[in-house]
């Protein structure tokens, strides 16, 4: 039987086999209060943009969204707009995902002008998350599976192209 390879980003091993968190990246740690915050995005390779904690533990080049979907994809609307350009769609693929309450997003570096792919791709986004999820209401019986859910789409989306981006 074919064992499924690893990705290669190592930070160093913190846990157990399956965390995440711990070998993903190596970079530095981005908090909301940082000062630097803007100086330290901006000399990434890649970010990501997530508002789920499972993602966001011991996570490098990562910005943390406290809130809904809805306002992760606002962030990443805004860092866009700032420059920085789209590498993962910001939908998920299924409409049954769309109504996770979770959501990582990779963004690639900033660009010296406003990718409008990527800015038209996010403002559409949030057009269709708001069509498609105002009349929902939230359900967190299955938060876990959609926590875990969303590393495991993350985690697929980074091991297939890491030296693209």
């Amino acid at each position: 039987m074919l064992e499924k390879p690893k990705p290669e980003f190592t930070a160093g091993k913190k846990g157990g086999e399956d965390d995440f968190a711990a070998n993903l990246f190596l970079g530095s740690r981005h908090d909301k209060d940082s000062n630097t915050e803007e100086e330290g995005i901006s000399a990434m390779k890649y970010l990501i943009v997530t508002n789920n904690p499972s993602v966001a533990v011991n996570q490098e080049q990562l910005l943390f969204v406290e809130g809904s979907v809805e306002t992760t994809l606002i962030k990443v609307r805004d860092l866009v707009h700032e420059g920085y350009e789209l590498i993962s769609h910001p939908l998920a693929a299924s409409l049954r995902m769309l109504f996770s309450p979770f959501r990582s997003v990779i963004l690639g570096k900033k660009l010296e002008k406003v990718d409008s792919f990527s800015a038209v791709i996010i403002e559409d986004s949030i057009a269709k998350y708001k069509r498609h999820t105002d009349f929902r209401k939230s359900n967190p019986a299955h938060d876990e599976d959609y926590k875990m859910i969303d590393r495991i789409l993350l985690e697929t989306a980074l091991a297939e192209q890491p030296n693209t981006w």
